[in-house]
């Protein structure tokens, strides 16, 4: 539509020159500020959506399941402590949350500055005595996190490859008589 406008108001060289700047600053906000969400589980399954979306009954548990919509990188790390901690400070019985759990399916990268900022994350959440935990990694997390060290601050038992294992673990954690099968 920026494009049709541009070249309909001006020639089509000052159209295209005005839909590439339209397009790269659109491009540029929305990895600085990307959609977040809090998930919830529905009920009776192993399916995690944004209450907020979708009016069926959802189950609440110890932990809080947080969905960022972007890669995780210096220009958005900011963007990033800032919704996780105002998602603790937010959620309903928060005293008796002891989980925090980052569904990571959809950040598709993450640099050296991401990395710091989920020790520096998971380091202010434990002074909270929240445990932080990470589900849904891709191939290319998992293989910066190798790179990166992560594990070295973030212990590997906290890393998850879907909610629901994450979910299971902490309430295997939480409550050592439950048994699994």
């Amino acid at each position: 539509m920026v494009s049709f406008l541009a070249t309909a108001c001006w020639d089509v060289s000052q159209g295209l020159i005005i839909s590439l700047i339209f397009a790269l600053a659109t491009i540029v906000i929305r990895i600085q500020y990307p959609k977040t969400s809090m998930l919830e589980q529905i009920s009776q399954t192993e399916i995690y959506r944004n209450p907020e979306r979708y009016g069926i009954a959802f189950e609440s548990s110890n932990s809080i399941v947080f969905h960022f919509e972007a890669s995780l990188l210096f220009v958005n790390c900011d963007f990033f402590k800032e919704k996780v901690f105002k998602a603790v400070e937010s959620t309903e019985n928060a005293e008796l949350k002891q989980y925090f759990i980052l569904d990571s399916t959809s950040i598709n990268s993450i640099d050296q500055m991401g990395i710091q900022t989920l020790i520096e994350v998971s380091e202010e959440l434990k002074q909270r005595e929240i445990t932080f935990m990470i589900a849904g990694s891709n191939e290319s997390l998992i293989q910066m996190f190798n790179r990166c060290k992560i594990y070295l601050k973030i212990e590997r038992k906290y890393f998850f490859i879907s909610i629901s294992d994450a979910i299971v673990f902490a309430n295997i954690e939480s409550n050592p008589t439950v048994s699994v099968l």
